[in-house]
C-alpha cells in the first residue's frame, strides 16, 4: 500500500515497485518503508497476529 495516497498494489506491480524476482518464492525483512506498507500472506489457517501490527483482509461480494 503506497502511503501516501492509500492505493494498494498486487502481483507483478508490487513485485517491481519492491524490486523482487517475479515468478519466484523469495524472504524479505520488515522494515520501515516511508513510502509503502507490505502485506504479506500467510500460509497459516490459525496464524496468531502479535500485538501492534497491522493485517489485512479480503471480504468478498462487498456492497453499500
Amino acid at each position: 500500500m503506497e502511503r501516501s495516497t492509500g492505493d494498494f498494489f498486487a502481483g507483478k506491480a508490487a513485485r517491481e515497485m519492491l524490486g523482487l524476482p517475479e515468478g519466484s518464492t523469495v524472504r524479505i525483512k520488515p522494515n520501515n518503508s516511508e513510502k509503502y506498507v507490505v502485506f504479506v500472506q500467510s500460509t497459516s489457517a490459525n496464524r496468531k497476529l502479535i500485538g501492534g501490527t497491522r493485517f489485512l483482509y479480503e471480504v468478498e461480494d462487498w456492497t453499500s
